[in-house]
């Protein structure tokens, strides 16, 4: 299906062009960037749909295990995101904690911010990323969910039968 281009494309409500908008994190630089080329920031805003991790041999890197994340930007648009070694970690320990408290990922606003460390064998610095989240505005939460609902993230099926509910501010 081609998308008129004489015609502005409908950028109200979450914007899916059928192919997620591509971010980095490139930890050298200590930045996130959508693309190779646009830095955007030390943190960036995630609105998570869908998450998993998997195992593979990517951009020169040794086979190790991979975060890919689906979600809505600062911008309303639906994008993508890998992390790998201590980002993956740090994501995972936050999914953890939010788990055991009854929270669903997708109900909350996760932020990630880009930290110093440096490396103990060489003493270079680098940057990893560090996440955290805060409560999610229940109009918001229900739009995201009717959006969900209503589309398919190249054959995944996010969602359930019964919608999950807000965790309650804290």
């Amino acid at each position: 299906m081609f998308t008129n281009a004489l015609e502005a494309m409908d950028l109200s409500g979450i914007v899916f062009t059928g192919k997620p908008r591509q971010y980095r994190s490139d930890c050298q630089a200590g930045q996130f960037k959508i693309g190779a080329t646009q830095f955007v920031g030390k943190s960036l805003r995630m609105e998570i749909l869908a998450w998993r991790t998997f195992d593979d041999e990517l951009f020169g890197y040794p086979h190790q295990t991979w975060l890919e994340l689906i979600f809505i930007d600062p911008s309303n648009v639906v994008s993508h995101i890998l992390f790998k070694t201590e980002s993956l970690d740090n994501f995972t320990n936050m999914a953890i904690d939010l788990s055991q408290n009854g929270i669903a990922i997708g109900s909350v606003i996760v932020e990630a911010k880009m930290e110093k460390r440096s490396s103990q064998t060489n003493g270079n610095s680098y940057f990893a990323v560090e996440f955290s989240n805060s409560p999610q505005d229940p109009d918001r939460f229900q739009e995201i969910l009717s959006f969900v609902q209503s589309i398919n993230l190249n054959g995944l099926s996010i969602g359930s039968s019964s919608p999950a509910e807000l965790p309650a501010a804290q």
